[in-house]
């Protein structure tokens, strides 16, 4: 990439590099039909480069200048988004290095990414961070709104129960309409987190990139649970709307034209099943399969856990409330425990969080209830595959029951 460039571009001193610059500014200016200078936002150019334009700008500079286009690309970001005391050569030349390592040229537009990129303090050649430009946030939150937008959309497509899907909708529409911004927010967490640099030049945009960071889906017309639970939206949305990323129990259903060869197979060969194994249109909550009908049976429909499920709890006007179950360590069928013994394992957690490490052990109540709980443990067992091998810990899962909602007044 380096061989390719203009040979003027290694000898160029300050003086040619102020005037290369200056020119740029000229160009940009009749482009956006306003005068830029170094002073000005970006906002209005980020705009113009988050569409198809972008390439067909920088080639129209780039003949106008005399100038490669990569190089008129980086040009045009240092322009636009570095302070006045950091435009000089040796960032060009710097920037060139880093595309060249980076692959970025497949894409006019990466060279202009990569600038935003670096303006927010992130250097892919080294672990550091360095303080971020105030104009590359500023145009780092002008591209995360759109975005925003789009992954509320998205998670608005889980069809979440009112009063929290309401909110949801709201909050995209209110963004379309540009009465509410998450952008600013985000785009600093993206910065002070230092998640750009996890972002992959040679294989997707950074609008891509910072979509997954918010929790959308590039092409996806939903949000995916695991990842929406570990992006930078999903905190705000869990406080303000009670959205949950929660481990829930789903029914697996028996009968022959869904589950039922590979629930037999788990008892027989006490060996638990992969979801993975299993028919989809098999896994159900609520009191019957939507596939073929059956109806469920509390304690003898296997169940399972399924992790990272995007849940509303009965507190926030859903229908999720969180139960104990013992976990067969045969079948691996979780089953609900007893009102008694549930009640006795809570206040044993709650005598650990009162009464010193040192003197627990020693402590007669505790041991008594300790063993009192050991005896009721030994006398369970597995209802699928009559197994007494039960886990030691209780297991928290959430459970779909449309019984329990409440209603909880939210903020409009």
């Amino acid at each position: 990439m380096i061989d390719q460039l203009d040979p003027s571009i290694d000898a160029m001193h300050s003086d040619g590099f102020n005037l290369q610059l200056a020119t740029v500014y000229t160009y940009l200016g009749q482009w956006l039909e306003a005068p830029i200078r170094p002073d000005t936002s970006a906002l209005t150019y980020v705009s113009l480069a988050q569409h198809h334009l972008f390439p067909t700008v920088i080639s129209e500079i780039a003949n106008a200048v005399d100038l490669p286009e990569p190089v008129t690309a980086l040009f045009t970001g240092i322009a636009l988004l570095a302070p006045e005391q950091e435009r000089n050569h040796d960032l060009l030349k710097e920037l060139i290095v880093q595309s060249t390592v980076l692959r970025c040229d497949q894409f006019v537009d990466r060279y202009y990414e990569l600038v935003l990129t670096w303006g927010c303090g992130c250097r892919f050649a080294s672990a550091a961070t360095f303080p971020p430009w105030e104009t590359a946030v500023i145009a780092l939150e002008s591209l995360c709104e759109p975005l925003v937008e789009k992954a509320l959309w998205q998670l608005a497509a889980l069809h979440f129960p009112p009063p929290a899907g309401d909110k949801i909708r709201r909050l995209a529409s209110d963004h379309a309409k540009g009465k509410q911004s998450y952008g600013s927010s985000l785009a600093l967490e993206l910065v002070a987190l230092d998640k750009l640099r996890t972002w992959k030049l040679d294989q997707y945009s950074l609008r891509s990139h910072l979509l997954l960071q918010i929790g959308g889906q590039p092409g996806g017309i939903s949000v995916r649970s695991g990842s929406f639970s570990s992006s930078v939206l999903y905190p705000l949305l869990r406080d303000e709307i009670g959205i949950r990323d929660g481990t829930v129990g789903f029914f697996v259903c028996h009968s022959p034209e869904c589950n039922g060869a590979q629930v037999a197979e788990a008892i027989a060969l006490a060996c638990p099943p992969k979801i993975i194994d299993l028919q989809r249109h098999g896994l159900f909550e609520g009191n019957h399969c939507r596939y073929c009908g059956r109806v469920s049976d509390p304690e003898q429909t296997y169940r399972l856990a399924r992790r990272h499920w995007l849940i509303v709890p009965a507190a926030y006007g859903g229908a999720y409330e969180q139960r104990q179950f013992f976990r067969c360590t045969s079948c691996g069928h979780h089953f609900l425990c007893s009102e008694s013994y549930t009640n006795l394992n809570n206040i044993i957690d709650e005598f650990k969080k009162v009464t010193d490490e040192g003197q627990l052990q020693q402590h007669k109540v505790f041991k008594k209830a300790k063993i009192e709980l050991a005896r009721m443990r030994s006398e369970e067992k597995c209802p699928i595959c009559s197994c007494t091998s039960i886990s030691q810990r209780l297991v928290h899962l959430w459970v779909y029951n449309p019984g329990s909602r409440l209603t909880r007044h939210m903020e409009t």
